[in-house]
């Protein structure tokens, strides 16, 4: 399984150093298309492959963030489950104790009756 895992490892860095090598001319980028000047930077100068490879890591971590606060309401029940889970353990564990002290008073021999 491992060989497998290395071997899938292998055809993407390879895909992505194909994309690199055909990708390397300069483009521009900037980062408002308005033209509005003074508050966001000037346009920047990089190869294409670098671009492409931001844009997919910003699309990775925006929708790794976003799935992540989806199931907020699936962890928040987990968590509650697990909580009721243990006081539930707790409750069986008190109980077990009472029956076994029960029980043992119960195993305790009988005073003879007196005359």
């Amino acid at each position: 399984m491992r060989y497998v895992r290395y071997f899938i490892l292998g055809v993407i860095a390879l895909a992505l150093i194909l994309i690199a090598v055909a990708n390397r001319q300069i483009v521009t980028v900037q980062l408002e298309p308005f033209g509005l000047g003074e508050p966001f930077p000037q346009p920047i100068d990089m190869p294409l492959f670098v671009v492409i490879f931001v844009s997919a890591l910003a699309g990775l971590i925006s929708g790794f963030v976003i799935e992540w606060i989806r199931e907020r309401k699936h962890r928040r029940a987990i968590f509650e489950q697990e909580r009721e889970a243990s006081d539930l353990r707790k409750e069986v564990r008190r109980l077990a104790n009472k029956v076994a002290a029960t029980d043992k008073d119960a195993m305790s021999p009988v005073p003879a009756l007196r005359n």
